[in-house]
């Protein structure tokens, strides 16, 4: 093999290149045609692939390409729709399942958070109020068990029916331990019943009826009934008078001045509290009585203080019990007018001369026709009413 220069560009190549490898300029003829060694031709002879020709691969058809595309995008949508029901269903399911299982427990405080992070989710909303209000009625509770009533009041503000009792009971709790100290054995005092005055005939602080026991000088037990009265000057209760029995005492011809005044006395004080008693007060039936008996067994009965509140509902008693007359007061007066006008209309429909004979029963009658009509009853039509004489009244 010989060097050669290319025509074209002057560089050396060899004398057996069909074209220049520099810049591809053809070569002579007689260099193509030379003669190929055994090896170049045995490399031609032979069939190599073209593994690098794109145009020799097969392309997937487009059927299938598309089918692969729905595959995936199938795929996708389960995933999400999965991921979707997981944390929109399933993790807040279980997690409200727990939070109602913490509330079932007593475990306030960590159902309240459960909740609030559930949010609106199903009924959260209202088992959070529900355990809300059960803490709070948990914690007032264990106040009350040692007779802290002013700290447990602003703990049931969702009730205000038991916020009522509870001033009620604190008032109760005051007069056993007003009371207790006055016995002979004052550590054997126990509570027995308690009667309060209705609302229809106090619209004031209710007076308080107990019936205690405890044992006298020989260790015998003994009962008696304590009726406690509300006190304006001293702005509380004071003891009014206690008596062993609700039997009046009858006077003996033995008897001194003192003593009979005493038995009236005790015989005035046995009326007041039937009259009490008798009152069947639904407030009799809410208080807690053997809770008061173990304040004062556990000591938390001395020095029992009043609640202010009760102040505070004795004023709103008395301004709805003043209502409460001013309304029917009100409704007295309309039906009053109604059965006037009633009266004159249908004499009207009778009398085409502006006449009318106005027949009244009573004086009362009269005076009311008087009220609502522009007449003016003379003193000589009442003399007549008195006679039951019918009378004639122009209007």
């Amino acid at each position: 093999m010989a060097l050669i220069k290319c025509p074209e560009c002057n560089r050396e190549v060899s004398d057996r290149a069909a074209s220049c490898p520099h810049c591809g300029c053809p070569l002579n003829s007689t260099a193509s045609q030379a003669p190929q060694s055994d090896f170049v031709s045995s490399l031609h002879a032979k069939e190599i692939p073209h593994t690098n020709n794109s145009s020799s691969r097969k392309r997937p058809s487009k059927r299938k390409v598309n089918i692969f595309r729905i595959a995936i995008a199938a795929a996708s949508v389960a995933v999400l729709a999965f991921a979707i029901v997981l944390f929109t269903a399933i993790i807040p399911n279980n997690q409200y399942n727990e939070a109602v299982e913490l509330l079932a427990d007593g475990s306030y405080d960590e159902a309240i958070t459960a909740f609030e992070k559930l949010g609106s989710y199903r009924d959260s909303g209202e088992q959070l109020s529900i355990a809300q209000t059960e803490k709070d009625q948990t914690e007032a509770l264990a106040l009350l068990d040692k007779g802290k009533y002013e700290e447990a009041y602003p703990l049931l503000q969702a009730d205000e029916d038991l916020q009522e009792i509870i001033v009620f009971e604190n008032a109760v709790a005051f007069c056993c331990a007003d009371y207790y100290p006055m016995l002979k054995n004052p550590d054997s005092f126990q509570l027995r019943e308690v009667w309060f005055e209705s609302y229809e005939r106090n619209s004031g602080i209710p007076s308080i009826v107990l019936q205690t026991a405890g044992t006298n000088s020989y260790g015998g037990i003994v009962t008696s009934y304590e009726l406690y009265t509300w006190n304006n000057d001293s702005r509380s209760f004071s003891l009014f008078n206690s008596v062993s029995d609700l039997d009046d005492e009858k006077d003996s011809d033995y008897d001194d001045s003192e003593e009979r005044l005493d038995k009236s006395f005790n015989n005035l004080t046995r009326t007041l509290i039937r009259l009490v008693i008798t009152d069947d007060d639904p407030m009799n039936e809410k208080i807690d009585v053997k809770r008061i008996n173990r304040l004062f067994e556990d000591g938390f009965l001395e020095d029992m203080p009043l609640m202010a509140q009760l102040e505070d509902m004795n004023t709103n008693m008395t301004k709805e019990k003043e209502l409460e007359e001013v309304r029917n007061e009100q409704e007295r007066e309309e039906q009053e007018k109604r059965e006037t006008e009633n009266m004159i209309f249908n004499v009207m429909t009778y009398d085409t001369e502006r006449n009318f004979v106005f027949c009244a029963s009573s004086i009362q009658d009269l005076k009311v026709f008087e009220k609502y009509s522009e007449n003016t009853i003379t003193t000589e039509q009442m003399d007549l009413m008195e006679a039951n004489i019918v009378f004639m009244v122009n209007i």
